[in-house]
């Protein structure tokens, strides 16, 4: 959930390829998803936000897109009794 948080605040969020974690981040566009483990991947993701702040704003941009286009409260109740069954996607 912290994830979807982050991107509804208009955060890009950086993260790791956990189980369900790369569900909720749109690799690329609303965040970074990195290996877990891999703390070169990780140290390159990190810089590449901060060296980047027209690409950090446009995945802030997309991040909240993105929560506002498929996570609302009437999409997932949308899912749900679509019987979706994975509500993420």
């Amino acid at each position: 959930m912290s994830s979807l948080e982050m991107q509804a605040c208009g955060l890009p969020v950086l993260a790791s390829d956990l189980q369900g974690t790369p569900e909720t981040v749109d690799d690329g566009v609303s965040g970074i998803v990195t290996r877990a483990g891999d703390p070169q991947e990780l140290a390159a993701a990190i810089a590449a936000l901060i060296d980047d702040p027209e690409g950090r704003m446009q995945m802030s941009v997309a991040a909240r897109r993105r929560i506002e286009e498929g996570f609302t409260r009437a999409h997932q109740i949308a899912k749900l009794a679509r019987g979706a069954g994975d509500s993420l996607r």
